[in-house]
């Protein structure tokens, strides 16, 4: 209560003693200083559901900050941070990657092991595939978090490797090879160019 010039005037606040509770603490503790709760770093282990992705969290019941008063305590939530893979890329819930082939495997074909996540898939080279090609691999990709059933795809790009340091044998052969197709490789040529001038005319 206190007297103003406006009259008597009431106000009312929670105690700073007992901080609403009615109790007070005679001896209050160097640690808590009477507030009954101590800070605590603890390790705590958590079970990160399949196709988690980076930035997404994970809820933990119970495990917050103590509640007000003896009330329940609060959550906490854990941002899970991905750490980058040498080979695969992630987006969404499908997986990239690069795969180098040599060129004889791009030209006459051949099968070769792709490694996905959970196994090792064979495929086999079509002749002529070109640096570039895509290979979809269907449902070995992440699974949806909300339901595993749902699987994403995995899309697998085909890098033709040119070797650097051939022997004099090599670049032989290579200058016979290309000897051997140079009229129907001209002829191609001289129709790509074609097709450009008709299109800038």
């Amino acid at each position: 209560m206190q007297q103003t010039m406006f009259g008597t005037m009431a106000s009312s606040r929670t105690c700073s003693v007992c901080r609403g509770t009615g109790k007070m603490i005679i001896n209050p503790c160097n640690i808590c200083r009477g507030s009954g709760i101590a800070k605590k770093t603890k390790n705590i282990e958590i079970t990160l559901p399949k196709g988690i992705d980076n930035g997404q969290t994970v809820r933990l019941s119970g495990k917050g900050e103590p509640g007000v008063n003896g009330g329940a305590f609060g959550d906490l939530l854990v941002v899970v941070y991905v750490a980058q893979h040498k080979s695969f890329t992630r987006e969404g819930l499908t997986i990239y990657a690069e795969l180098p082939i040599t060129f004889t495997q791009a030209a006459l074909g051949s099968d070769i092991s792709i490694i996905t996540m959970e196994d090792t898939e064979k495929y086999t080279i079509k002749p002529g595939t070109q640096s570039g090609a895509k290979v979809h691999l269907r449902g070995k990709g992440f699974p949806s978090v909300k339901n595993a059933k749902v699987l994403g795809d995995m899309i697998v790009i085909l890098k033709v490797v040119v070797p650097k340091d051939l022997t004099d044998k090599q670049k032989s052969i290579l200058m016979e090879f290309e000897q051997s197709i140079g009229e129907g490789h001209d002829e191609h040529k001289e129709g790509f160019f074609d097709k450009i001038k008709k299109t800038f005319k």
